[in-house]
């Protein structure tokens, strides 16, 4: 499994070099705002079950696709201090 990680600060292009490179290698795509979405349907952003839950459903997804030796392309807003744990 192919593990291709984009990210940077909000509205960088992100999403857009993601989807082009989707294209070009056939990788699937997996953007960020998708488990953001998902959690806030139910909790607010940025309360403590909003981050533990988009951790939760973020890994898992990859780990699944490790697991399926599915490539995959993933795109994150990353804020250093925050998010080098989510990182490593």
């Amino acid at each position: 499994m192919k593990l291709i990680f984009i990210y940077g600060p909000p509205a960088s292009g992100k999403l857009t070099v993601a989807r082009e490179l989707a294209k070009l290698t056939g990788l699937r795509l997996f953007h960020n705002h998708v488990s953001i979405e998902f959690v806030q349907s139910l909790f607010e952003f940025g309360s403590g079950p909003f981050w533990r839950l988009t951790e939760k459903y973020r890994t898992e997804m990859i780990d699944e696709a490790a697991r399926e030796e599915t490539s995959t392309i993933f795109t994150f807003v990353y804020s250093r201090a925050s998010d080098d744990p989510f990182v490593k």
